[in-house]
């Protein structure tokens, strides 16, 4: 590149020819980071956590775990995952997950992973949908890198159910067995006492 030096106006001095001067301009093109579903069932951007069919109870269900990572594509040439947007539209105020924002989401290294978990109140009966609204983007170094988000649809359904008659009725035989077995036991240690 050849530069001139132009004086006038300011210095007095008229226009002075520079030696060429090289300048290097070098840039590292990265792949789009993409986020996967870890635990769960995808069709497209419509993830689902199914967190399956429990009797009405008391307390929680055991948590389910899930997770949330970024594909390695290239080694040394793949962009971290940020979470850029969240949204919770749909809550069924049975069904929890410590995914609960962009705070909760660490930005992830290429081939890294976030792990979560969701679970269910057992206080009431019914089919309940929470849906998560998720948009991710390429970032490197804490700063996006521009490129199309990634847009998800994140759904956590579970059914919670009255427990059937049935193995109500089983629970009751398996006491009564269970007294009648301890009345056998106190009368056979009776007879031998007796006995003596």
């Amino acid at each position: 590149m050849n530069f001139t030096s132009n004086g006038a106006g300011t210095s007095g001095l008229g226009t002075l020819s520079l030696a060429p001067q090289t300048v290097n301009l070098t840039a590292t093109v990265l792949d789009p980071a993409t986020a996967l579903l870890v635990g769960g069932s995808t069709s497209g951007s419509n993830w689902l956590v199914n967190l399956g069919e429990f009797n009405q109870g008391s307390g929680t269900s055991s948590p389910l775990s899930f997770g949330i990572s970024n594909l390695l594509q290239t080694a040394g040439f793949t962009a971290d995952l940020a979470l850029a947007t969240f949204a919770n539209p749909t809550s069924s105020g049975a069904i929890f997950t410590d995914l609960t924002g962009t705070s909760s989401f660490a930005t992830l290294a290429p081939g890294g992973t976030n792990s979560y978990s969701a679970w269910m109140s057992l206080s009431t009966t019914g089919t309940f949908t929470n849906v998560y609204n998720l948009s991710f983007i390429s970032s490197k170094n804490g700063t996006s890198l521009g490129g199309t988000p990634q847009n998800v649809t994140l759904t956590v359904t579970g059914v919670i159910i009255v427990p059937e008659p049935a193995a109500l009725g089983l629970a009751g035989i398996g006491v009564w067995l269970a007294g009648c077995t301890a009345w056998a036991r106190r009368r056979k240690r009776a007879f031998r006492q007796g006995g003596a």
